[in-house]
C-alpha cells in the first residue's frame, strides 16, 4: 500500500509531499508546482480527483520562499529520521529508507511552470546543502516543452546538479498515442524533444502500458512503440533504460486497468529482444 497511493499532500505542507516509490526503489519528495497539464491522460489519477474547472484555470505563483522552506523542513525530517515516526511512513521497509529523489511531478507537468527554473534552483540549494550526496533531482515530464529555450536551460542547469529526466513515451502511433495522452500536442514533437535532449544528456524512457475493458495494446501498437525508441537511438539518442510499467493506483476510467504481470513481461520481453535498452519491470501489484 505504501507504494500503491501517492498522496501529492503532507500535514500542512502547500508544496511538497514524500511518498515511497516503487521506481525510486526508496523515499522521493515531490515539488508540486503547477496544476497545469497539456496531457489528459486515460490513467491520470489527478484527473480523478480534480475537476476540469481547476486543470484548466491559470496557474497560481509558487510562493518560492515557502517552497524552499517546506523542502527544507521536510529533507531535515527525513535526515533526522522523525518522517518514519509518522503513522504511515513507520511501515516503510528498511531498504527503503533512503532518500533517492527530489521530484517535479505533482498535479500538472511541471515544465509549463513559468518559475520552473527558480524551483530548479531552490531544489540544486536544498540537495547541496541538506541532502546525502548520492539524492538525485528528477523531472518527470511528458516532453512536450523541452524546445523552449527557458526549459532547454532549465534542464541543462538541472542536469548540472545531479539531475535525472525520466520522459514519458505510453505509444509508438499517433492514433494510440492520441488515445492514452488526449493531448493536442503531436507525438512528433514528443519524439523530436526527446532525441534532442537524450543526445545531450541521457535519459530513462517511462512508459505505462494498461487495458482497455480488459484488453491490452496490441502487438502491432507495441511494435510501433519499439520502432520508435530504435528511431531515437539511430539519432544518437541516449538512454539509461526504460522502465515499463502499468497501472497501480485508481483511475479516473473504470475501464482503465492494469495489466497482468504476464502481460507486462510479455511487452517487456518484446522490447528486450530489439534493442539493447536496459529494461525495468514494474507490476500492478
Amino acid at each position: 500500500m505504501l507504494t500503491r497511493n501517492h498522496p501529492r499532500s503532507f500535514r500542512n505542507l502547500r508544496y511538497v509531499y514524500p511518498v515511497v516509490s516503487r521506481r525510486s526503489g526508496g523515499i522521493s519528495i515531490g515539488l508540486n508546482i503547477n496544476n497545469q497539464c497539456n496531457f489528459a491522460c486515460v490513467y491520470c489519477q489527478v484527473l480523478g480527483e480534480t475537476s476540469s474547472d481547476v486543470r484548466n484555470q491559470s496557474t497560481s505563483r509558487v510562493n518560492l520562499e515557502v517552497l524552499e522552506r517546506e523542502l527544507r523542513e521536510l529533507v531535515l525530517m527525513f535526515t533526522s529520521g522523525r518522517l518514519f515516526e509518522d503513522e504511515w511512513f513507520r511501515q516503510t521497509p528498511p531498504e527503503k529508507r533512503r532518500l533517492n529523489d527530489l521530484a517535479f511531478s505533482g498535479d500538472g507537468e511541471p515544465t509549463l511552470s513559468s518559475q520552473f527554473y527558480d524551483a530548479v534552483e531552490i531544489a540544486a540549494m536544498v540537495r547541496r546543502e541538506l541532502c546525502p550526496k548520492e539524492t538525485k533531482i528528477v523531472l518527470i515530464s511528458n516532453s512536450t516543452t523541452f524546445h523552449v529555450k527557458q526549459v532547454a536551460q532549465t534542464i541543462d542547469f538541472l542536469m548540472a546538479n545531479r539531475g535525472e529526466i525520466w520522459a514519458k513515451l505510453d505509444a509508438g502511433s499517433e492514433e494510440y498515442y492520441r488515445k492514452i495522452s488526449r493531448s493536442n500536442v503531436p507525438l512528433e514533437t514528443v519524439l523530436r524533444n526527446i532525441t534532442d535532449v537524450s543526445k545531450k544528456h541521457p535519459i530513462w524512457i517511462q512508459s505505462l502500458f494498461l487495458a482497455e475493458r480488459a484488453v491490452g495494446p496490441s502487438k502491432e501498437e507495441i511494435d510501433r512503440y519499439i520502432d520508435r525508441i530504435l528511431e531515437i537511438l539511430a539519432q544518437g539518442g541516449r538512454l539509461h533504460g526504460i522502465q515499463v510499467y502499468t497501472v497501480a493506483r485508481n483511475t479516473p476510467d473504470s475501464n482503465i486497468t492494469f495489466l497482468e504481470n504476464n502481460e507486462v513481461d510479455w511487452i517487456v520481453d518484446q522490447i528486450r529482444s530489439k534493442t539493447d535498452v536496459p529494461v525495468f519491470t514494474f507490476y500492478s501489484k
